[in-house]
């Protein structure tokens, strides 16, 4: 055999190993990848069922949070005319222009972080003032927030003395907006309409 031989037979195996060294790399890559894009495909499940274990974490910890707002002592009394106040409510039960009969309800929270936009609603009218806690301090409703371990007196206006049902809507920190009455049933709000 001629050297020219010896070297074109030495150039075709080597091309030949190359080739076989190639498709070799080209399976073994191939098969890396499947496993990778498996693993991968294995790890976006996982990361799929931890935000969904996180969003429901929050649901629940939200609605915790809103669970410790609450309606408490819903009172009828007789109190006096406040300079400025509309009259009282004249009629059936006539009542003196230095008197009036009205519903108050006291907001508590016990949550452990505050809310605001607090609204208390008498028979689905607008509460007209809210005294905070011992009723020395006068603010208009809505009340703007309220910090946790708090409460605060909404009292209806004399127009609305007689109230047969008290809705309280509420703002959380994190934007959230919920709805409760007397009984403790708690609902998100999808918008704000207060």
């Amino acid at each position: 055999m001629s050297s020219a031989a010896v070297a074109a037979t030495v150039a075709a195996v080597s091309a030949t190993a190359a080739v076989v060294g190639t498709v070799a790399s080209i399976i073994y890559q191939g098969r890396q990848f499947r496993d990778q894009r498996e693993l991968l495909q294995h790890q976006a499940e996982l990361f799929g069922l931890q935000a969904e274990d996180l969003r429901e974490a929050t649901t629940q910890r939200r609605l915790q949070q809103a669970l410790g707002v609450r309606l408490d002592n819903w009172v009828s009394r007789l109190v006096p005319k406040i300079s400025g106040d509309s009259p009282p409510v004249t009629g059936f039960f006539r009542r003196a222009d230095e008197a009036a009969l009205i519903s108050s309800v006291r907001v508590c929270n016990e949550g452990n972080r505050p809310i605001r936009d607090v609204q208390v609603r008498f028979a689905s009218a607008n509460a007209r003032w809210v005294r905070l806690d011992d009723g020395t301090t006068m603010l208009r409703a809505p009340l703007r927030g309220l910090g946790p371990s708090r409460s605060g007196w909404f009292d209806s206006g004399y127009l609305e003395a007689y109230a047969d049902s008290v809705t309280l809507r509420f703002t959380d920190v994190d934007g959230n907006n919920w709805q409760t009455d007397m009984t403790g049933d708690i609902s998100a709000l999808k918008i704000r309409d207060w």
